[in-house]
């Protein structure tokens, strides 16, 4: 019963207390929130609608399974990313001091389950699972993330040091995460089931 307690209790921390707030949240930092306190309960309700759906009744029916390249297109990121989670989580003090942007070192560790997160598709190929309707949700996350850091980075007021290696690959990797999702949902999700 905590995580319902804990949303209603963020919630009201969004609102002015006693003119110590004086502005309004941005934009991207309520679009953060709103990943963060709803969707590990919308998540959990999307994957139990996956495997709710029947089971293909004949081979006409059967799923989509994703190419040997995807496959090998998203273990390969998927280990990269949980190589940088690896190294950004011990070293977060370290490298919040090469950020593009002013962050602290517990925001930095935030930030960087976000990039293990991703490697997530990796792991489910990885224990045999290659039917496109089994990536899907997870490809979904990495899209939506990826969005929300590159709306995040056009919108936000804050100094970014362009000069830096990191200033460069930040947005390359958010880009990379929403443009892996967004062509493999454009070309499978139109794809014919491959018959047995």
């Amino acid at each position: 019963m905590r995580a319902p307690w804990a949303t209603v209790n963020a919630t009201i921390s969004l609102c002015p207390k006693n003119g110590a707030q004086d502005q309004a949240y941005h934009f991207t930092t309520l679009v953060w929130l709103l990943f963060y306190y709803v969707g590990p309960l919308v998540i959990p309700i999307f994957y139990v609608l996956q495997q709710s759906t029947p089971p293909p009744v004949s081979a006409a029916e059967a799923t989509i399974d994703v190419g040997p390249a995807w496959r090998r297109w998203l273990v390969a990121r998927g280990f990269f990313y949980v190589a940088l989670a690896i190294v950004g989580l011990p070293a977060a003090e370290t490298v919040s001091a090469g950020w593009p942007w002013p962050i602290d070192a517990l925001e930095l560790r935030v930030f960087v389950g976000q990039v293990a997160i991703i490697g997530w598709n990796a792991v489910v190929i990885l224990r045999g699972r290659r039917a496109w309707d089994q990536l899907r949700l997870g490809l979904l996350l990495s899209a939506a993330i990826g969005l929300a850091q590159l709306v995040g980075l056009s919108l936000s007021g804050r100094p970014y040091d362009w000069s830096l290696g990191l200033g460069l690959f930040l947005p390359a990797m958010f880009a990379e995460w929403l443009l892996t999702s967004a062509v493999m949902w454009w070309r499978l999700a139109r794809a014919k089931p491959a018959l047995a």
